[in-house]
């Protein structure tokens, strides 16, 4: 069917609307549903069957091209939202990596200091020495009371 200069400028025309539905207010008494219906095209005013359908198959086309866009969109989002999860991902663990460092390099200092305590704690050769001088200590202090301390032991 050909279109002439007009036909082919008008938009197309919009779809009948079946009925409006009104919601009850939440403090109302009691259901109060209304119904109002809005005419529809009367078949005069209707456009012819070819122009209906090809209204409808390009106002289809064009939802299928927004909802095209729309998954693109949601594609694109998604694909943001997964480097994102990557870099905090990658973010976390370079946090845990220096966290253990920070629990290693803590490990090491304390392990340094006792070692150095270790070290100032005498050895075996300075014990003996000890000992030894404790026992000849000991030993005149004995010898030394004894001797010089009357009636210390009975006789």
């Amino acid at each position: 069917m050909a279109k002439t200069q007009g036909e082919a400028d008008a938009p197309p025309p919009p779809l009948p609307v079946e009925a409006e539905r009104k919601e009850p207010a939440m403090d109302a008494p009691g259901p109060t549903t209304t119904m109002t219906a809005e005419p529809a095209l009367v078949p005069s005013e209707m456009p012819p069957a070819g122009r209906r359908d090809e209204a409808q198959a390009e106002q289809l086309t064009r939802i299928e091209e927004k909802t095209a866009r729309i998954e693109e969109k949601l594609a694109r989002q998604e694909a943001i939202y997964g480097r994102a999860q990557d870099g905090l991902d990658r973010a976390a663990q370079r946090v845990e990596a220096a966290a253990r460092s920070v629990d290693a390099a803590e490990l090491a200092q304390e392990v340094a200091s006792l070692r150095e305590r270790v070290e100032q704690t005498p050895r075996f050769g300075a014990l003996l020495m000890t000992t030894i001088l404790t026992a000849a200590i000991t030993t005149a202090f004995v010898i030394a009371a004894l001797r010089y301390v009357p009636n210390l032991l009975p006789r």
